[in-house]
């Protein structure tokens, strides 16, 4: 199921006010996927620097007693890569359609706001069913039917390039969260709110951590309420 925000929630909760809460924390996983290698050897970086590198899928997975298993999940497109250069970039937002009215509020503010310099112009703001599986260490699988899909395993010996000297050119997009490099398995967006479509399979390309948010952020007491 796929609703745009201001539909789901009506038009006085995108209204809703968000006061300073300084001891309000989200935590949970976290994964990342890039249209490009992050590790690579200077050939294929260079080779996928230009045209490959402005597509990601950035994905956080709550715990806690009132928000287990709710997930936020952003795509973004950028007009080049979305490290190299200023460009301009635009991302749909899909917040988990079991999240209550006002956590999507504040689930939707906190996160564009957190990372509006990675997300650039949101187009969308999506309520979406969102399924978010961890079925090994390294293994996460990320769905909102139609719409995305995000695979991701651990690398395996096969997985690397042993030509050109490979290293890792790109950190994660959330810099505030630890993270540690795994095999993208597969990602994919087929929805119609970015002006581009794309599946890609078995890159080096996937970041996963564990996330824990705080301190000055523009969260509501009732954040954490059904």
């Amino acid at each position: 199921m796929i609703k745009a925000f201001a539909t789901a929630l009506g038009f006085a909760l995108l209204l809703a006010h968000t006061a300073y809460a300084g001891n309000a924390v989200l935590s949970g996983d976290y994964v990342e996927v890039r249209s490009n290698h992050i590790m690579a050897g200077g050939c294929t970086y260079s080779a996928e620097a230009v045209y490959d590198g402005n597509r990601a899928v950035m994905a956080w997975r709550l715990d806690g007693d009132n928000l287990a298993d709710i997930a936020v999940v952003a795509v973004v497109l950028g007009k080049g890569n979305l490290q190299l250069g200023n460009h301009t970039r635009e991302t749909v937002l899909y917040i988990d359609s079991r999240a209550t009215a006002k956590q999507m509020v504040n689930l939707r503010d906190t996160f564009s706001s957190r990372y509006s310099d990675v997300f650039g112009e949101i187009r969308a703001v999506l309520v979406a069913d969102i399924s978010f599986d961890q079925t090994g260490d390294d293994a996460f699988k990320i769905l909102i039917p139609g719409e995305v899909q995000v695979v991701t395993r651990t690398m395996v010996e096969a997985d690397h390039e042993y030509s050109c000297d490979p290293q890792v050119w790109y950190g994660a997009f959330a810099g505030d969260t630890p993270v540690r490099l795994v095999q993208m398995a597969r990602s994919s967006y087929s929805g119609a709110d970015l002006n581009s479509k794309w599946k890609t399979v078995n890159k080096r390309s996937a970041y996963i951590g564990k996330f824990a948010i705080s301190n000055n952020l523009a969260i509501s007491n009732n954040l954490a309420s059904r």
